[in-house]
């Protein structure tokens, strides 16, 4: 070999090392810039997801505030307990009992003019026979 052709072949040696490192330079380039789009990518999607959660949590909570706040109105109220009704319809289990015994009264004192009466018109016209 001639120093001629050496040179030739450490000149093509040292362009094809070159050319090859830069292609390995700009495949780890492109695999650390799509690896940092897609880290890029998922960070957004997590804050996205992170942000309907805390919209959906908000309105959780409103609704949960709302519900103790008419629970706590709810619970302040008075109730209405079974001896409540009972002292509440006492008076008017008397007052009914009073009627009914007066309309059972006034039955029999219409039974009793009923008979009278009966009895007035059978004496009239027992009289006016008699005459």
């Amino acid at each position: 070999m001639t120093a001629q052709e050496k040179q030739e072949l450490i000149d093509a040696v040292k362009r094809n090392s070159q050319s090859e490192g830069m292609k390995i330079t700009e495949v780890v380039f492109k695999f650390i810039s799509t690896l940092s789009m897609a880290l890029v990518m998922w960070t957004l999607s997590t804050v996205n997801s992170m942000q309907k959660d805390m919209i959906a949590l908000s309105s959780d909570a409103k609704y949960m505030r709302e519900a103790m706040t008419d629970l706590k109105a709810f619970t302040a109220q008075p109730h209405f307990t079974q001896e409540d009704f009972d002292s509440q319809i006492k008076p008017m289990i008397q007052a009914i009992t009073l009627n009914t015994d007066a309309v059972t009264q006034l039955k029999l004192h219409s039974a009793d003019v009923d008979l009278k009466i009966q009895q007035l018109q059978f004496d009239v016209s027992d009289a006016k026979r008699t005459k």
